[in-house]
């Protein structure tokens, strides 16, 4: 059987990813999975996994939600917050896919900002 030459689409207007500048055979491919990193974050964990995962070079990344600490609507912090994953994630060489955590997406100053 071989596989589908179909091409694949994305809903351009609902981005929850980084980019999509896949590497490998989009019918054989490895992907590696992280998981919350709010609730104490350790500092330099979340950057390390984004170097470990260079290093492997799967076709994407999925972050399963919890990238911030959350629960506190000064505007100022949760940009600050999501601004130093964005610093980490620009290190990172192929496709990040992530869910919004309950860290993430808790109020109307987190949704806004």
């Amino acid at each position: 059987m071989s596989p589908k030459t179909e091409e694949f689409q994305i809903d351009q207007s609902s981005k929850h990813y980084t980019h999509l500048n896949f590497k490998n055979n989009p019918y054989e491919f490895q992907f590696v999975v992280i998981s919350d990193n709010a609730g104490g974050t350790r500092p330099g964990v979340f950057g390390r996994a984004v170097e470990m995962a260079n290093l492997l070079q799967p076709e994407f990344v999925v972050h399963v939600g919890d990238l911030i600490e959350g629960y506190n609507d000064d505007e100022d912090q949760i940009r600050a917050w999501w601004q130093e994953i964005d610093e980490i994630l620009d290190q990172l060489e192929v496709p990040f896919f992530f869910l919004p955590g309950n860290h993430d997406y808790y109020s109307d100053a987190s949704v806004k900002t």
